[in-house]
């Protein structure tokens, strides 16, 4: 009705609109209108259609339950990845050290980092080198991450070696229900109290 010039009101006016479709059937003798071809070239190249999430699938990935062998196996790999880490580190920094002395051929970071991938299969990046050698940090391990611990390497292997100790007479005297997780981690927390005392009410 708006193609044919209908004002506001009249295309609003219900009973206009019925008089108008009853006319229009009239003059197709009662046939419902043929469908309409366009023709995409005809069509503008501006999409109006705006982005829409994509469909849910069925798919999922599948979890994959390891072994207990396999499942240390990569514990293991963990560990050893680890240590070539740290060897690969005190190496660089100390290739890259060495050759900042007088009369050695001077090597840039870039260098020492192709020289200990290529022999050791690991590779440590310039920023790395960089920085260790700048904080005096040569021929060491990389730092730990997340804050410094309230115990130094001896109490903590101190300690170790207390609770396997405990654990293994636990299980030779027949208590073993002694030795769960849970009361194990009360008894360490026991242990440990000290440390979380404020200085003078020990």
């Amino acid at each position: 009705m708006k193609c044919a010039d209908f004002t506001s009101d009249e295309i609003k006016n219900m009973s206009l609109n019925q008089r108008i479709r009853r006319a229009a059937a009239v003059a197709r003798g009662g046939q419902k209108p043929s469908s309409i071809a366009v023709d995409p070239s005809m069509m503008s190249s501006v999409s109006t259609v705006t982005a829409t999430p994509p469909l849910k699938t069925k798919l999922k990935a599948k979890k994959v339950r390891y072994s207990s062998a396999a499942a240390q196996q990569m514990r293991k790999n963990k560990v050893v990845d680890k240590e070539k880490k740290k060897q690969a580190t005190k190496y660089a920094t100390q290739l890259y050290a060495d050759s900042k002395m007088p009369g050695e051929k001077n090597l840039s970071a870039k260098k020492v980092q192709e020289i200990v991938e290529k022999k050791l299969g690991v590779s440590v990046s310039k920023r790395t080198i960089n920085k260790h050698f700048a904080e005096g940090r040569v021929g060491t391990s990389p730092k730990k991450t997340g804050p410094e611990g309230n115990f130094d390497d001896e109490t903590v292997l101190n300690l170790s070696n207390a609770m396997e100790s405990y654990i293994q007479i636990q299980q030779l005297n027949g208590g073993s229900g002694d030795v769960t997780y849970k009361k194990l981690e009360e008894l360490l927390k026991q242990c440990t109290a000290w440390v979380t005392v404020p200085h003078g009410q020990e």
